[in-house]
């Protein structure tokens, strides 16, 4: 009898250490599965993050201040036009004013006939899809205006007289990262020749007109 219950007892105290140990192993993968599970999160909010940080410097990167400021190697003038990227300009009179910018790296033309806009583009008053034509009439005027000829800036003299203010720039992005700026400020001696910067005006107040169109056109088929 005494031997019956020794062995039942030994038989006990196995079947005891073997679930405990079942139960630690099981803790054990519990634990495991939530330090994975930790792990994972971890990872998920860093990838979240950097892409956060990389659609801010995207976003960033498509500013006018940015690629008017950008530090950006100077283009040679002689440059193909061909290779134009980004073309931006502004004429900022008063508190008002107009832009035009051409993306062909993001296949986008906005025209804002309001604001000097040095801000998002994306809240640009006008924007349409690129087209090549937009490309060959710009190389058209830029060659017309000898744009590529004028100083790098003029800096002329407000009337005492008045309160108006005057002020342009406008920045071409080739596809080897070099920029040609040109740039202006001052009621008086603030700009090019007259004939040669009419051109230029002349063309962004047309272009305008037309990314005004194609901007309500593509509006009208999303609706």
């Amino acid at each position: 009898m005494r031997v019956f219950i020794f062995i039942l007892l030994t038989v006990l105290l196995l079947a005891t250490g073997c679930t405990a140990r079942v139960g630690q192993n099981s803790e054990r993968g519990d634990e495991n599965a939530i330090m994975s599970e930790s792990e994972e999160m971890a990872q998920l909010r860093l990838r979240l993050q950097e892409h956060r940080e990389k659609q801010n410097e995207e976003r960033m990167r498509t500013t006018v201040g940015y690629i008017l400021r950008g530090d950006y190697t100077s283009a040679n003038k002689d440059i193909d036009l061909n290779r134009i990227e980004r073309f931006v300009f502004f004429v900022n009179i008063n508190d008002g004013g107009y832009s035009f910018v051409l993306d062909k790296t993001h296949n986008r033309v906005y025209y804002d006939p309001q604001s000097a806009m040095i801000d998002m583009l994306e809240y640009v008053t006008f924007s349409a899809e690129f087209k090549d034509e937009d490309l060959e009439r710009l190389i058209k005027v830029i060659e017309e205006s000898s744009l590529r000829d004028w100083k790098e800036f003029y800096n002329g003299e407000n009337d005492p007289n008045t309160t108006a203010s005057f002020a342009w720039a406008l920045g071409i992005l080739f596809d080897d990262g070099t920029m040609l700026r040109r740039g202006g400020s001052g009621a008086a001696g603030g700009s090019p020749p007259t004939g040669q910067f009419q051109v230029l005006l002349e063309f962004v107040k047309t272009i305008g007109e037309e990314i005004e169109k194609r901007h309500n056109a593509e509006q009208a088929l999303m609706e």
